[in-house]
């Protein structure tokens, strides 16, 4: 059930406490395949634990699950809907590697606006829906980069190298809660001090435009 709802972060757990007490559990094959199509259909790749995290799991199970071109091209135009501009990119250029080829009306729409909003990068391990971690604001040709990922501090330390930014303003701390889609950000990062929130809240507020962005200085 959590599977075939692209829930993959219940769904490991369940299997976890499964296996703890001895019992082996089987994913559908169907049920993997339905819940990928489901994340490629909201237009989450990579994000928490998007399609491409469905389609990892489902491989270490010996289970193959294929894109369709009708669940990518669902994906893409509400990524459009909801200005969710990098994003967008990301389908298309999934779709792409994948062998399909998008026929959606609204992809000039994205190169005008993709600058405008920048680069939002959010990586890492949720815990009921919530993520808590460190970021950074920085620049790469004339792009704002804002990286945020909570799998290893040294990641966010090493943006700079990691990412190839030119430059990095600074950074703080984020909460994020995706079930309320709420964004918290607060603090300095330890290593670069503050960043100039008042862009960080920019980018955010372009970003996730039906999100709460609560910004403290």
């Amino acid at each position: 059930m959590k599977l075939s709802k692209g829930d993959l972060f219940s769904a490991t757990r369940i299997e976890e406490y499964a296996g703890k007490r001895g019992i082996k559990l089987q994913a559908p094959p169907k049920a993997l395949q339905k819940g990928y199509e489901k994340m490629l259909r909201i237009g989450l790749i990579y994000f928490v634990f998007g399609a491409e995290y469905i389609k990892e799991y489902a491989k270490e199970r010996g289970i193959e699950v294929k894109p369709t071109k009708e669940a990518l091209e669902e994906g893409y135009k509400n990524t459009i809907r909801e200005q969710r501009f990098y994003e967008a990119k990301l389908v298309e250029r999934y779709a792409k590697e994948n062998g399909i080829k998008l026929t959606s009306k609204f992809k000039k729409k994205i190169e005008k606006q993709i600058n405008n909003v920048g680069f939002i990068g959010i990586y890492g391990m949720s815990v009921d829906g919530k993520m808590n971690g460190e970021f950074v604001l920085g620049k790469k040709e004339g792009i704002l980069y804002l990286i945020f990922d909570n799998r290893a501090r040294e990641i966010v330390e090493q943006s700079k190298e990691l990412y190839g930014l030119e430059k990095i303003f600074g950074g703080g701390k984020m909460e994020i809660d995706i079930n309320k889609k709420k964004i918290k950000v607060y603090d300095s990062n330890i290593w670069y001090g503050y960043e100039p929130r008042m862009i960080t809240a920019l980018l955010l507020r372009k970003a996730f435009r039906r999100w709460e962005i609560e910004i403290e200085e």
